[in-house]
């Protein structure tokens, strides 16, 4: 039997009587023909492969080249062309920066011997390479990779051409939550100022898309960068919120939210704890099983909010133990000591010139005192920030630590790394730009680092997983 036999055998009746059809002649109408002419012009505009003579078409079909769109070619971008319709094609390949922060871990002479290591609950059984001042948590990394874009770091301590030259190539910078010291005049809070000044700067004066995204610490970073007030402990307040699961509240600016249209309705109403249908409760329930460590489902079960959750149960405690705990509803995981109160943004006029009066969430701690939960950038600027941390439902893994762990909440982490990563491919910065050209890609990705599994081990004196040491 011939491949043509074959294949004739294989098809169902109604295939096989089709195909003994003579054919018949298409009629362009409308429709079709504005489908063929989409995809001559597709073809028209297609880069041809390396050797490969140029189609009639392509030679015969001037090129519509736009200053400051990009394609990639041979590892650097080249100037682009426009679409049929006249809008500007979006960066294939973004790349993000990351803030660094202060590395938390001791230094590498006051370590304790391999062997005692894993006895001591203050230090990481696994620590990081030696001789590194700075960190990111891969978590915040992967959470950019996840929605397709490249993480660069950037240091406290770079050089101010080297600073110049990575801003210059990259398409948006995200913030990292942490526990490090943000006062005026540390390296930190400097490279926060710069880099949301750069934010804003270029939409303001240029209406240049270069979006900032600051989570927890980062988002507190941010609202003391553009607050008028120059005492911080007037922008940010005390709030007992440290390692809980709960919802949120829409805020004023909640209908007209970019960020808040990114997610779908069915996690927002989980988001906002509101009412679902009995399937999407049972689905929950399960989740939450699945979520709580069994020392606290026995001291839920006991009448106890808190309890021990230590070991397991031979009678060591552990100090995140201690905390106490609320399981709660909804599929946000808040983490903070401290936080910007709704009433900042109408009385500091820094804050409600960049978020507006309003913010478009608001969250409450385990008193019921309301803090921002989601703000973004007024009047189109590209900054934004959460409170509550939307990387760790996929990413983290410590069983000590509250995270939620349904597919909601992943799908809110998600939705949010792929609002902020669209808008870093809006930018039209690019390494081919920097220094003459002379920075390459390669040489400033994430991926010339290795991370650590620090949480090997049982998470001692650490709550992440891995970290990049820099």
């Amino acid at each position: 039997m011939s491949s043509d036999e074959r294949a004739s055998a294989g098809r169902g009746p109604r295939t096989a009587e089709r195909a003994s059809r003579p054919p018949r002649a298409m009629a362009l109408g409308p429709s079709r023909f504005s489908i063929l002419a989409a995809c001559a012009l597709a073809l028209a505009l297609a880069e041809p492969a390396t050797g490969a003579r140029p189609s009639p078409l392509l030679a015969e079909t001037p090129l519509l080249e736009t200053p400051g769109v990009l394609r990639h070619r041979g590892g650097s971008f080249v100037g682009g062309v426009s679409r049929a319709d006249g809008t500007k094609a979006r960066n294939p390949r973004p790349l993000v920066g990351v803030v660094a922060q202060p590395k938390y871990w001791p230094d590498d002479d006051e370590y304790a011997p391999a062997s005692d290591a894993a006895s001591a609950s203050d230090e990481v059984v696994v620590p990081p390479p030696p001789n590194k001042k700075w960190y990111v948590a891969a978590s915040y990394v992967k959470w950019l990779e996840s929605a397709g874009a490249r993480a660069v770091p950037l240091l406290p301590d770079d050089p101010p051409e080297v600073l110049d030259a990575k801003l210059a190539s990259i398409n948006g910078v995200l913030i990292p939550g942490g526990d490090s010291d943000v006062s005026p005049g540390t390296p930190l809070r400097r490279l926060a100022e710069r880099v949301v000044r750069e934010s804003l700067d270029a939409w303001r004066e240029r209406r240049e898309t270069f979006p900032v995204w600051g989570t927890c610490m980062g988002f507190q970073l941010a609202a003391l960068v553009v607050a008028n007030e120059t005492s911080d402990e007037r922008v940010l307040t005390a709030f007992d919120d440290a390692d809980r699961t709960a919802a949120l509240e829409r805020g004023g600016a909640a209908d007209a939210s970019e960020i808040l249209r990114a997610v779908p309705k069915r996690v927002l109403r989980r988001v906002f704890g509101e009412a679902r249908s009995e399937e999407e409760e049972e689905e929950e329930e399960e989740e939450e099983e699945e979520r709580t460590p069994r020392a606290v489902a026995r001291a839920v079960a006991n009448g106890s909010e808190g309890g021990d959750r230590g070991d397991g149960g031979d009678g060591e405690d552990d100090s995140r133990a201690k905390k106490s705990r609320s399981v709660g509803v909804g599929i946000v995981y808040e983490n903070h000591a401290r936080g910007v109160a709704p009433s900042a943004f109408a009385s500091d006029a820094g804050l409600l010139a960049t978020f507006g009066s309003i913010p478009i969430a608001i969250g409450r701690d385990r008193a019921g005192a309301a803090f921002t939960a989601i703000v973004e950038g007024s009047n189109g600027a590209p900054l934004y920030g959460t409170q509550f941390h939307p990387e760790k439902a996929a990413f983290e893994w410590d069983p000590l630590l509250e995270i939620p762990r349904g597919a909601d909440a992943v799908a809110l982490g998600q939705s949010l790394a792929n609002f902020f990563v669209e808008r870093a491919r809006r930018s039209r910065r690019e390494p081919s730009r920097a220094k003459g050209g002379k920075v390459s890609e390669d040489e400033l990705v994430m991926a010339n680092h290795a991370p650590t599994f620090v949480g090997k081990g049982g998470y001692r004196g650490t709550e992440f997983d891995e970290v990049y040491a820099l």
